[in-house]
């Protein structure tokens, strides 16, 4: 879904002993001067429903996330001018699949 939509997935299952990152992805947005480079961290989540995948995410979870992409922004060689930022894919048997842009942001 991510590669349909024009992101280019970097790494999947990215593991460490803060946290791990189901996707890292990165896109460019807009053209020309107001061209950004977004490196994205998705948190995917397979659920019923929409509700229990959203409530599934605790903040324990997002601080883990947010300590894995840190340490893997540290690493992450011609990444330096990139935004970033925390999305959430929900995944589910009865509904397309949904993808939340920026769902959360660093304490």
């Amino acid at each position: 879904m991510l590669r349909l939509k024009g992101y280019k997935i970097i790494k999947q299952r990215f593991k460490t002993k803060l946290g791990e990152i189901d996707i890292i992805a990165q896109r460019r947005s807009g053209f020309g001067i107001k061209s950004r480079k977004i490196i994205i961290f998705a948190e995917v989540k397979q659920r019923a429903d929409l509700s229990s995948a959203l409530h599934s995410i605790t903040s324990s979870q997002t601080r883990r996330i947010e300590a894995a992409a840190q340490l893997f922004m540290a690493h992450a060689r011609g990444l330096e001018s990139h935004e970033w930022r925390f999305d959430i894919i929900i995944i589910g048997a009865s509904f397309w699949p949904h993808h939340i842009k920026d769902a959360w942001r660093p304490d």
